[in-house]
């Protein structure tokens, strides 16, 4: 279904599921590539193995496309229990159409459109604050990322981050020394004891190393002593930090390698639930804070 607004002899098409052909597709790209500063390798990895058609909420006037957002499908845990959820993304307008509300329509039509898909909740980490409350969502996490001005170093007992894994020379996905299973299985003893957590599959593992190679970035194993304890994901930034303890890493002396200091993030990631039969957004944010009140909350995903 397709519905057109007019207003102002603007056609304006919301698409329940965007019609993508080949125009649309690089108009979309053009979007993304105005909007953040990812290298090209990032966003062709993104539109080649995060895109898709039917996960995706768009904008069009008059045949161009000025807003736009994505989600990806990811199952998160909450205390025994596994929720569908949509990790919303690369949410964008064009400078030159912004503060039109293009993209308060866009949100709106990708809560509908995930609410009806069955998702149960959906999860953002944005850049700003102010804005996403008004369509039901409520900051869960105080999110902390490593920053750029350390690094781990070796020290008598302690952790520190070894030379990176290297892809095998054909390009294959896995690595060499540390193969997708190896890095799950790390996620997973990080997320242990944890109330509220993404579930990673090795599908999901192998495509986060690839999305880190794609932009020019390394994965470094943290090590105690002779075995990897850890891990960084680094690009021009670190991407994902998955160490025994966050807090470990204010007592880790630095020489370079990689960030190890905490700086606290902007906004921490907000949740909104999808099934609740409620419409107004104040109560929604209410029974999402409720719901997570009390719980140990760990989210590595930033995307």
């Amino acid at each position: 279904m397709t519905i057109v607004l007019t207003r102002c002899k603007i056609s304006i098409r919301i698409a329940e599921v965007p019609i993508i052909n080949a125009d649309t597709l690089q108009q979309l790209k053009s979007l993304y590539a105005e909007a953040f500063d990812d290298s090209t390798e990032a966003r062709e990895f993104f539109f080649a193995r995060g895109f898709c058609a039917e996960r995706c909420a768009c904008i069009e006037e008059n045949g161009r496309v000025v807003s736009a957002l994505y989600w990806l499908p990811r199952t998160l845990c909450v205390s025994g229990k596994r929720l569908k959820c949509g990790l919303i993304a690369a949410v964008a307008t064009l400078k030159s159409e912004r503060c039109k509300g293009y993209a308060a329509r866009a949100m709106n039509a990708a809560l509908v459109r995930m609410r009806a898909a069955g998702l149960e909740i959906a999860v953002l980490y944005p850049d700003i604050k102010g804005y996403y409350e008004r369509f039901g969502f409520v900051q869960i996490t105080n999110k902390k990322f490593p920053s750029a001005d350390g690094a781990l170093s070796k020290q008598p007992g302690g952790l520190f981050a070894a030379k990176p894994w290297r892809p095998e020379a054909d390009g294959a996905v896995e690595l060499n020394s540390a193969p997708a299973p190896t890095l799950l299985s790390l996620y997973n003893r990080r997320m242990a004891g944890a109330d509220v957590y993404f579930e990673r599959t090795i599908e999901d593992m192998r495509y986060k190393i690839d999305e880190c190679l794609a932009d020019g970035g390394e994965v470094y194993p943290v090590m105690r002593g002779d075995e990897p304890v850890g891990y960084f994901m680094k690009c021009a930034e670190i991407e994902e930090a998955c160490i025994p303890e966050q807090s470990e890493l204010d007592n880790i002396s630095q020489s370079g390698l990689v960030p190890c200091s905490l700086l606290p993030a902007a906004c921490g990631h907000m949740f909104r639930l999808l099934d609740t039969g409620i419409t107004d957004a104040r109560k929604i944010a209410e029974l999402t804070k409720k719901t997570f009140a009390g719980k140990k909350i760990l989210i590595l995903d930033r995307y």
